[in-house]
Formats: C-alpha cells, structure tokens, sequence
C-alpha cells in the first residue's frame, strides 16, 4: 500500500483520493469518506398489473392500469463510521473555596479541641463538550430493482349505443345570386307559313262622323287643378284656368284641329239662361291636343257642377 500524501495547504471540503480510500479537509483535519456500500440485491420480479376495469358503455373502454412497480432493492450496508471528532478544550478549574475561620484559643492547660476543617470550596463548572465530530458518509444506495413488467392490455369494453341525432341546423344564408349566364343564340327563322286566301271584301262603311271624345265633369274644383271627371273617353284630364275657364285636354291628339265640338252645361240656382262657349284666347281655342271652353250665364262666367263635351271628327 502506498503512503499518503496529504496536500500542505488544503481548502475547505477538499477531496484527497489513495489507495481506493478518499479523505475531505474538514477545515481542521482530514476526514475519511465512507466507501460505498455493497450493490444492492435486484428487487424482485414485479407482480403482474390487474386486469383493466370494464370500459363503461358508449366510449373506448379505459386503458387497463400498469401493473404494479416491483419492490426497491434491498438498502445497501452503511458505511463505516467516521473517525471520532477531536477531544473538547479542558473546562477551567473551579475557584478555590474560601479557608475556615480561626479557632478560639483554648484555656491553658488541657489542650484546645482541633478546630473543624474549613468548608470544602464549591467546583468549578464543567468545561463545554468538545464539538461532535463529522459523521461517516452514508454508504451509496444500493441499485433499484427492475421495474416489473406492464400488466396485460384491459378488454375493450363494448361499444355504446348510438347517441340520438342532433338538432337541425339552422338553414345557411343563401349564397348570393349567380351571374346570369350568356344569351343563347337566336334559334334559326322558322320556314314562313303559306299565305292564307284572301278574306271576302267587307262591306262599304258608312260615311257618318263618329265621337272621337267626350267627358262630363265638375268645374266647382280649386283653380289649377285637374277637375272631377266622372265618365270620359278620349280625355286625359280637365284642368280649370280660373273661374268658369277650362282646358280639356285629349288623349290620344286628334290627326288636326279640324274637329267639331258640342258643349251643354246645368240650369241649376239660375234666373237667365245658362251659357258654355269655347273661348278665344290670343292663341286661339283649339288644337289637336285640347280645347278650351268657358262655363256661366249672360252676364259673366261662373263654375258650374254639370259640365259636358264632345267631339266629333
């Protein structure tokens, strides 16, 4: 065995390592560590898993549990004990006690009794322990047995019954309108029929002259304002200019202004004759579109209730 050799000038906690051994500098002296205990025997083989719980009805039944972890290897021997720390300072000694006080002399003659002895001093408190020394490091843990082997895969459990179908949804949003496509192409001309024999001549009209229009109205309405027409024909409205001053108008136009015109109005609340006229203006009476007429008596012009026109062409 080879001899140690100590560092001079250790630091704190520094390792030392010979002859399979390692010291450690305490601050005051070195230390031998424990060795490391015996390997540990292997734990034994781990026991197999339960079987898994049956899987609850509808999902995938649970994964069955792992079976259980094989036992830790037995704890390795303890190491062998540090060496026993240095001895504790020596406590002080005690303060010595007092001397007993001097006997009276005794009277001549017969000698004097001795004197008892002083009380004995009292001792002095017991030094401080000296500080523990450290303790050997524990041996190094034995090695963990094999984990046992996974318990057998738990049985599928049956399938659940089929959940009842989901609410509707509610209807999406109609996706907006596609864009119209192309036109097709015109489909070919269908071959023209034949032509039809001539119809009979019909026979000659008559050469009389018919109503192109006609209206009965209301002249008692506002001044600017289409009056109440309550039947009509080839009129599209009458509109009053002022007091018994009106414009009818045609729809569609005459071909001209070359039409005739009958005019009659009511007697209703009068004491002279009722009067309805066309009346002249500086652009004429008449044209192809409309007529004007005037409504009253012979003395000046008034709005009458009953109003009717014709024309003929």
């Amino acid at each position: 065995m080879a001899a140690l050799n100590f560092p001079s000038s250790p630091s704190l906690n520094q390792l030392y390592t010979a002859n399979n051994a390692t010291w450690q500098w305490n601050g005051t002296a070195w230390v031998r560590l424990g060795d490391p205990g015996a390997q540990g025997t292997a734990g034994a083989q781990g026991s197999t898993g339960s079987t898994g719980a049956q899987g609850s009805t509808g999902p995938t039944g649970a994964q069955g549990s792992a079976g259980a972890q094989g036992t830790a290897g037995a704890q390795g021997s303890t190491g062998p004990t540090g060496p026993t720390g240095p001895t504790g300072a020596q406590g002080t000694v005690g303060a010595q006690g007092s001397a007993g006080a001097q006997g009276s002399a005794g009277a001549q003659g017969s000698a004097g009794a001795q004197g008892s002895a002083g009380a004995q001093g009292s001792t002095g408190p017991t030094g401080p322990t000296g500080a523990q020394g450290s303790a050997g490091t524990n041996g190094a843990q034995g090695a963990t047995g094999p984990t046992g082997p996974t318990g057998a895969q738990g049985s599928t459990g049956p399938t659940g019954p089929t959940g009842p179908t989901g609410a509707q949804g509610s209807a999406g949003t109609n996706g907006a309108q596609g864009a119209t496509g192309p036109t097709g192409p015109t489909g070919a001309q269908g071959s023209a029929g034949s032509t039809g024999p001539t119809g009979p001549t019909g026979a000659q009209g008559s050469s009389n002259t018919t109503v192109k229009a006609w209206a009965s109205f209301d002249g008692t309405g506002a001044t600017g304002t289409n009056q109440t027409i309550r039947a009509s024909s080839g009129v599209n409205n009458v509109n009053k200019n002022g007091t018994g001053d009106f414009t009818v108008n045609f729809s569609p136009s005459m071909s001209d202004a070359n039409y005739a015109v009958t005019l009659a109005t009511d007697t209703m609340g009068l004491t002279t004759a009722p009067v309805i006229i066309l009346r002249e203006t500086s652009t004429g009476y008449r044209s192809s579109s409309s007529v004007r007429l005037a409504t009253g008596n012979a003395a000046a012009v008034q709005d009458r209730p009953e109003n009717n026109i014709a024309i003929f062409r």
